[in-house]
C-alpha cells in the first residue's frame, strides 16, 4: 500500500513539474514581413503549398522555377532576373498552422545558413496575413546589413506579387 502511494505522490509532483515549465518559444526571425491580403487562408495556403508557382507571383525578380518532386523534401531551381540561380529544398509543410518552411541549399559565401518560411494567418472570412519569416547565419558579419536590406527587398517583392496575384484570381 506504501508503494502505490508514493508512486502516485511521485507522478503528482512530476506532472506538476512539467505543468510549470515555460512554454518554449520561437527564435526571433533574421528578417521579417508581411503582408495582409484580401482571400482566404485556405486559398492562400493551397496556392503557396504548390511549390512552382513562385515565378508566377514573384516575376518582377524571378525569370523561371522548376521543381524536382512535390511537397516535403522537393528541390525548387530558381533562375532569377540577373541569370543567377539558387537551390532550395522545402524542409517543412504543416497545414494545422500553414507553414512553410524553405531551405536555401546554395548558399552566397557570405551566408552559413538560410532558411525561410511562409505563415498564413486567418483573419475573418475574407482576408489573411501572410508573412515571411528569414533565419540566417553569417561568414562574414560585416555583410549583415547588406544580407538584411537583400531579403527585406526579395520578401517585399514575393509578398506584393503574392497579393496581386491572389486578388486578381479572386475578381
Amino acid at each position: 500500500m506504501k508503494k502505490n502511494h508514493f508512486i502516485a505522490l511521485f507522478l503528482l509532483l512530476t506532472a506538476m513539474g512539467y505543468s510549470q515549465m515555460p512554454a518554449a518559444q520561437m527564435l526571433p526571425p533574421n528578417s521579417e514581413k508581411r503582408i495582409t491580403i484580401n482571400a482566404t487562408a485556405s486559398a492562400v495556403w493551397t496556392y503557396l503549398v504548390k511549390g512552382n508557382n513562385v515565378a508566377e507571383f514573384g516575376s518582377k525578380i524571378i525569370k523561371k522555377a522548376t521543381l524536382q518532386g512535390k511537397g516535403l523534401n522537393a528541390l525548387r531551381e530558381i533562375v532569377f532576373n540577373d541569370d543567377h540561380k539558387r537551390s532550395e529544398e522545402i524542409i517543412v509543410i504543416d497545414p494545422d498552422i500553414r507553414r512553410m518552411g524553405i531551405r536555401v541549399v546554395s548558399l552566397p559565401k557570405e551566408l552559413s545558413r538560410y532558411v525561410y518560411y511562409f505563415e498564413v494567418q486567418d483573419k475573418g472570412n475574407t482576408s489573411c496575413v501572410v508573412s515571411l519569416k528569414a533565419y540566417f547565419g553569417l561568414t562574414d558579419e560585416s555583410a549583415k546589413s547588406k544580407i538584411k536590406k537583400e531579403i527585406v527587398t526579395e520578401f517585399a517583392v514575393l509578398l506584393d506579387g503574392l497579393k496581386q496575384t491572389l486578388e486578381s484570381k479572386k475578381g
